[in-house]
């Protein structure tokens, strides 16, 4: 795939776009040329995912369209999206695991390529100008050490947005604020312990009946499901399309964004992410009002 120096997007742009941000961190990564943003979160009761099977894929995706993205027709297999690519690199969240290797650039090139076909989003050529320009980063989002500091849930909200999308990210923003003034609000402490495994009487214990926390996580099995998914770490992907017009003429218009991340216990970074390729190909370039869960599981 051709690829394309980004200039105009400055650092943390993408980041910030995305609902990404790094958690407070004594050793935060490098600022990223183009950035995803995220509010990040982190609280009582908000339990890792249950252990599963080592290879086995439990992802999201989402993707989330701007105002300016809605007024683009969707390609077609006779009208297809012509797109340059820019990989912004590896960007890694919190506290990463001992030992997890940089995933190598190459390794996703082909396999994106691949999955932005099936989508009718094709390279340009001499003979088919770009409309878009395709910014991409992966890495790892994990829990901050120690667990406990996390000010303004900033951790577990960015999560949170890279898993389950700003709108669900807000809403347990909105759950967290009126948990901390709520009676039956949960001690840090008790969510500490929680987190870093020491307790395990599980999530049952932490919630109260009357915590809005607590109402918030039962408000459907999807919402029980995705809170499971950001107490866990993950590793994700996130490919962003901007308008290669604007850009040309110095403008960052943002059209979409598409976010897939799996929990990381058992697995590798380098096999996953293609694997979430793979599994995520149907939300490229489609609204989404809310995330899909991802598996290779066969049937």
């Amino acid at each position: 795939m051709k690829t394309l120096p980004v200039l105009l997007l400055g650092g943390g742009l993408l980041l910030a776009s995305i609902g990404v941000v790094a958690a407070a961190d004594p050793t935060p990564p490098a600022s990223p040329a183009v950035g995803v943003s995220e509010s990040e979160t982190g609280r009582s009761g908000i339990n890792p995912t249950p252990k599963r099977d080592r290879r086995a894929l439990d992802g999201t995706a989402i993707t989330e369209f701007t105002e300016e993205g809605r007024k683009f027709a969707a390609p077609t297999a006779a009208k297809p999206a012509f797109f340059l690519t820019h990989s912004d690199g590896q960007h890694d969240f919190g506290q990463v695991s001992a030992g997890q290797k940089p995933l190598p650039e190459g390794v996703i090139e082909q396999q994106l390529a691949e999955t932005l076909a099936a989508a009718h989003y094709l390279p340009a050529t001499e003979g088919h100008q770009p409309s878009l320009v395709l910014i991409y980063i992966w890495g790892t989002h994990s829990r901050p050490e120690p667990l406990i500091e996390d000010p303004g849930y900033k951790n577990l909200l960015s999560r949170a947005a890279l898993i389950g999308g700003r709108k669900f990210a807000s809403e347990l923003k909105e759950a967290l604020i009126k948990d901390e003034n709520s009676e039956a609000a949960i001690p840090a402490q008790a969510w500490g312990a929680q987190m870093s495994g020491s307790n395990s009487s599980g999530a049952a214990n932490l919630f109260t009946s009357f915590s809005p926390l607590e109402s918030f996580r039962r408000r459907d099995a999807k919402t029980a499901r995705l809170l499971e998914r950001i107490g866990d770490e993950c590793y994700y992907i996130v490919v962003s399309a901007y308008d290669y017009a604007a850009l040309a003429r110095g403008e960052n218009r943002l059209l979409w964004h598409t976010k897939l991340s799996a929990c990381s216990r058992g697995l590798s970074l380098a096999e996953t992410v293609p694997a979430l390729l793979a599994s995520g190909a149907s939300a490229f370039g489609r609204d989404m009002s809310e995330p899909e869960f991802l598996s290779n599981r066969r049937r």
